[in-house]
């Protein structure tokens, strides 16, 4: 097993770490549900990057409403890496 498939494993893995945080995000969550300590951890995988990228990247509004981009721009930017890295 080379690095470059080490590399993409990685890749595929925080994918799907940060579609679970948007899913999970969807749902109040109550601090002693077992679902919340999962959400938590994936908060520790995700928000070290998604964090310095919300602070560039302002939300954009419609009407009383902001969209948060940096998640859609991370989510791209991990997707692009994976097609051009693993094909």
């Amino acid at each position: 097993m080379g690095i470059r498939s080490v590399i993409c494993g990685i890749l595929l893995v925080y994918m799907v770490v940060l579609l679970l945080t948007a899913v999970l995000s969807w749902f109040p969550l109550t601090y002693d549900s077992p679902v919340h300590k999962f959400k938590k951890g994936l908060d520790a995988l995700s928000e070290p990057i998604l964090a310095p990228l919300r602070r560039t990247i302002r939300p954009v509004q419609f009407g009383q409403v902001g969209l948060d981009l940096s998640f859609l721009i991370l989510f791209l930017a991990v997707f692009l890496a994976r097609q051009l890295l693993c094909g």
